[in-house]
């Protein structure tokens, strides 16, 4: 996790075979930002995005190519 400067702000170590949303789950809820832009990797609605809003962020994330539902207008 980077700020707005792209400074390090934290990390969470996996082993190689793990998805980035392992990682997610542990740094976004300790997150103090308003906003959080994140890859299209991370636009698990109810693992991340649902989670976050709830948490009164601004949530930044670009829709999948093969999404279903747009995300987009949350």
């Amino acid at each position: 996790m980077t700020d707005a400067l792209g400074n390090p702000t934290g990390f969470h170590l996996t082993s190689g075979q793990v998805h980035d949303l392992v990682g997610a789950d542990v740094l976004l809820p300790t997150t103090k930002a308003q906003s959080v832009i994140a890859d299209k990797a991370y636009s698990a609605q109810e693992r991340v995005i649902e989670p976050l809003i709830q948490a009164g962020k601004e949530v930044v994330i670009p829709n999948k190519a093969n999404a279903k539902k747009d995300t987009q207008s949350l």
